[in-house]
């Protein structure tokens, strides 16, 4: 069973995207874009890469398709779904912001026991590089795995994202 990244691209600042020459696939600027939108203005000054970093990482989960970390050195963020029609990194990002409303501040927690680790890595003050890609998972029928690593992570403990 083969694995097919469908998402490389290199240094994008902003919400402007320089595609990798590939035969693979490339990313959209609207994904790219969505991520760096909904970092605002809390993230505007985080620069996007992905390609090395973030295909690695995607594809440990093309096997399984399992929502686990990797356990690796970066943040990390995990969305799948199923479907011809399914996403993107969009979707995924959509995601994890809409925990913003359940996010407090002040107590630097969830509300009312909600996780929001996706929300906060997100928009972690100190991240500076982001890679994401998408992988059809092997044996699946149509599950895909979408990634978003972080460097340097966030959600360190005792600390708030900004």
């Amino acid at each position: 069973m083969g694995m097919r990244v469908t998402m490389e691209m290199t240094w994008v600042r902003m919400q402007t995207a320089v595609l990798v020459p590939s035969t693979v696939a490339t990313v959209t600027v609207t994904e790219v874009g969505e991520g760096s939108r909904r970092r605002q203005p809390l993230g505007r000054a985080m620069i996007v890469y992905c390609y090395i970093m973030n295909k690695y990482y995607a594809n440990l989960r093309a096997g399984d398709c399992q929502l686990v970390h990797s356990q690796g050195p970066y943040g990390e963020n995990i969305y799948t779904g199923y479907g011809q029609g399914y996403s993107d990194g969009v979707d995924a990002v959509r995601y994890w912001y809409n925990e913003k409303p359940s996010y407090d501040y002040v107590l630097n927690q969830g509300l009312g026991g909600v996780e929001c680790l996706h929300y906060t890595q997100m928009v972690w003050r100190n991240s500076k590089r982001i890679g994401c890609a998408r992988v059809e998972c092997s044996g699946f029928g149509g599950q895909y795995s979408v990634t978003y690593n972080y460097d340097p992570p966030g959600n360190i403990l005792g600390e708030r994202p900004y």
